[in-house]
């Protein structure tokens, strides 16, 4: 398991003199704002049919992501559009982009070693 320091994702940048620190939310939080954001209709022939709101999803991790400065949902609604939709742009980018992959050190080569007979070992 990875240390706790380096167990989550951060994006640090500064917007309008006010510096952010976002952190990646666990995979428990996560699902919990996908719960919350999902909603139960029903179509014509009497089918459940769930849907994710998008918005509602990364407004929600956005409150649970943000660090620094600690703000409530109070402060998030009196925002501009514009600062609120970078933020959740950062929250899209923290929550949705592909995981970098580690490199390998001294050069050597990130592969599965050989048992000599030209397949991998187990």
């Amino acid at each position: 398991m990875p240390p706790v320091n380096q167990r989550f994702a951060e994006k640090r940048a500064s917007y309008r003199g006010t510096k952010f620190v976002l952190r990646e939310v666990d995979a428990e939080t996560f699902d919990d704002c996908v719960k919350k954001a999902t909603s139960t209709s029903f179509r014509e022939d009497g089918s459940e049919e769930e849907m994710i709101d998008q918005k509602v999803l990364v407004r929600l991790l956005l409150e649970r992501s943000i660090i620094q400065p600690k703000w409530t949902v109070s402060d998030f609604n009196k925002q501009g559009m514009r600062l609120i939709s970078q933020l959740e742009r950062d929250v899209r980018e923290l929550h949705f982009s592909v995981e970098p992959e580690d490199k390998a050190k001294d050069g050597a080569k990130d592969e599965p070693e050989d048992d000599g007979e030209g397949n991998a070992a187990a």
